[in-house]
Order: C-alpha cells, then structure tokens, then sequence
C-alpha cells in the first residue's frame, strides 16, 4: 500500500482538520476511543490521557492509496494488481 497525494501541512496537520476536510466530524473521538480501549487501557484514567496524548499530535493528509490487489484473473499466485482509491474530501471529482 502507498500513500498519494499529499495536503499541504498547513491544510491538515491536526485531527481535527481531517475531520473536517473529509467531513467525518466524529474522527476525534473515535480516535481517542480507540486509545481508550487500546494503548491507553492500563492507566488510571485512559480517556484522559487519550485526550492528552492526542491533542497535539501532528498529522498528514493524503487524497489517494495504490493497494495491490491479488489479480484473480491470472492462475498463478503471487501476481497483483494496483488498485488506485483517491477521496477528494470537500471538492467534486
């Protein structure tokens, strides 16, 4: 998998501006949700330090992913196909 097309650092560099860019507001707290219930478990109050650890995390933006897909036309194994996702956030194809 490689990402693709990069935001500018100063379009999104923060959680949030993912969230708004591509318009999944909720991408905050799922986050810190996830640390909750993952890397944060062992603490003495996981939300919290959640919230700590992430809010200031710096973060990229990419418009596209090349994922290699297995090419099930083909017999033989191990041969791929590059399958090209882009989103474009708020802008129209």
């Amino acid at each position: 998998m490689r990402l693709q097309e990069k935001y500018s650092s100063s379009t999104i560099y923060r959680l949030i501006h993912v969230g708004q860019e591509f318009g999944i507001p909720e991408v905050v707290d799922d986050v810190i949700e996830f640390f909750v219930n993952n890397d944060c478990q062992a603490s003495r109050n996981p939300q919290s330090d959640a919230k700590y650890c992430l809010t200031d995390v710096e973060v990229q933006g990419f418009t596209g992913v090349a994922i290699p897909i297995l090419d099930q036309d083909v017999a033989e194994q191990n041969i791929y196909k590059v399958q090209h996702i882009r989103s474009t956030g708020k802008k129209s194809w």
